[in-house]
């Protein structure tokens, strides 16, 4: 069938009840609709010289369909009202604007929290024991947060995240970040108030835009935000200094303070897990010291006081303590102490776990004052964890021969697994490592009008513009059913 020129005309519905057209009071409609992370906008202007449409509001739904005729409309937007402007230029005229934006805005307007254990924090567990996929966080993110838009089209992907903790960013941001980590994800809200989070060039609308349909265009490739070696920063990495992990006996503390020597060969503590159970209720929580030792006895400077809530320890196993960083004296005596239970109560304390060996060194004291060294003893169940910091080059050596080094740095310091930050630098360089061409063309409408984060067919024999490309926003301007404007800006990676 051949391609139908003629003017686009836009049709408004208004809390699912009123229906303008051109033929009704509908003077102009302006729609901007994007897929690059942010809101599409609307702008609609309305002949108001009966005061008929004053009671509209911010806050009502509006729905707008364009198309060639107002018997084949194509549903586009669906928003809502941010502001209302009543126009009264003169005694003949009375205008209604109202403007707001789609439903993505209210990605931007929800904070997700960023502290371990709430709704924006993801980690390891029972049922993701490898870490979370990126499309599991995107949709586990958007039902608790925003439930009323559904994530019908969240497409998988082969990125996964072992840890990931945001910090009270809107969930938009939550988002983008995301689609950046999977890379080269992209994701926006359709009209329907349903999210699609895809990989950028899968998604294919089907339409082609020939030499026939483009006004005019402009083409410009560069390299301005090309990066193709990429200096990759996560989080930090934790590893294990001290382990004693034999935990075949215990030890209690209602009758005796009782400590564990050990000399560290990492001069940064960051974590101290200790192997505790309790048995009974206790009155207080668990509370200890790591000291330096002093002739043998751990009577050393204290270097750090701890705890643990009671209610936190069950069954014996390991609980761990967050030192943040104390310095510590490599290739010298240290030693962890636990307290004695105050009540002395053998029915309400703590145990600490040991093994059943003979290298280790451990002390207990009735008044915490006066030491019995044990050598060539049992070793109180304790590791000791350190951190460094993650630091990965990803490279694409084509692109570095061809336009040179590129260098960028990303920081992630969510991402705490070394293998995962690796390849994710590299994915970074690889995908951005490219020229990147970006058009901006206004077009006639073709019969099917094109869907921004999906390709399109360019086709034009005078630029020499061909291939598929990535729309990225499409801009409409309709004035009554005479005058339009449809223009689009679109780009792909060379």
């Amino acid at each position: 069938m051949p391609l139908t020129i003629a003017p686009l005309l836009a049709s408004i519905t208004i809390t699912s009840t009123t229906t303008y057209t051109p033929a009704n009071n509908l003077l102009e409609c302006n729609l901007s609709i994007s897929a690059d992370g942010r809101a599409s906008k609307f702008d609609i202007l309305l002949d108001n010289r009966t005061n008929t449409y004053t009671n509209i509001q911010p806050g009502e739904i509006v729905d707008i369909s364009v198309g060639k005729s107002l018997s084949s409309m194509q549903a586009l937007f669906s928003g809502v009202i941010e502001r209302k402007e009543i126009s009264r230029p003169s005694l003949n005229q009375n205008y209604l604007t109202l403007g707001g934006t789609d439903y993505s805005v209210k990605l931007l307007n929800t904070i997700v929290p960023g502290t371990r254990g709430d709704t924006g924090s993801y980690h390891p567990d029972l049922n993701h024991q490898s870490g979370w996929f990126i499309d599991q966080i995107v949709i586990d993110l958007v039902s608790k947060h925003t439930p009323e838009i559904t994530t019908n089209n969240v497409n998988s992907t082969s990125s996964y995240i072992r840890d990931l903790m945001f910090s009270y960013i809107p969930l938009s941001d939550a988002l983008k970040e995301l689609a950046d980590l999977a890379p080269l994800y992209n994701y926006y809200v359709d009209n329907t108030k349903d999210l699609h989070f895809f990989y950028e060039e899968t998604k294919d609308s089907g339409v082609t835009i020939d030499t026939s349909l483009i006004k005019s265009l402009t083409i410009e490739t560069d390299i301005q935000n090309t990066k193709n070696r990429v200096f990759f920063l996560g989080g930090d990495r934790s590893f294990t200094d001290i382990s004693y992990t034999g935990v075949s006996s215990s030890i209690n503390t209602y009758s005796a303070y009782q400590a564990v020597q050990f000399t560290p060969v990492q001069p940064i503590l960051k974590e101290l897990w200790l192997h505790i159970g309790k048995t009974g209720s206790p009155a207080v929580e668990l509370r200890g010291e790591v000291l330096q030792d002093s002739g043998d006895q751990p009577k050393g400077a204290v270097l750090r006081l701890f705890s643990i809530d009671a209610a936190k320890i069950a069954a014996a196993d390991w609980h761990i303590v967050n030192i943040d960083y104390e310095p510590l004296q490599t290739g010298v005596k240290h030693w962890v102490v636990i307290y004695i239970s105050p009540n002395h109560d053998v029915n309400n304390t703590y145990t600490w776990s040991h093994d059943g060996g003979t290298s280790g060194v451990n002390a207990s004291a009735y008044d915490g004052l006066t030491w019995t060294v044990r050598t060539s003893s049992y070793r109180p169940a304790i590791k000791t964890i350190y951190t460094e910091p993650i630091v990965t080059i990803g490279e694409d050596t084509g692109s570095v021969s061809k336009y040179g080094a590129l260098e960028t740095t990303i920081s992630k310091p969510d991402i705490n697994d070394f293998d995962q930050a690796n390849a994710m630098g590299q994915r970074y360089a690889m995908q951005y490592g490219k020229a990147r061409t970006e058009i901006n063309a206004s077009i006639y409408p073709p019969d099917n009008l094109p869907t921004p984060g999906h390709l399109i067919t360019l086709s034009d024999s005078v630029s020499g513009a061909s291939g598929q490309y990535i729309v990225t926003q499409m801009d409409y301007n309709i004035q009554g059913v005479e005058t339009h404007d449809l223009s689009m800006r679109c780009f792909r990676f060379e």
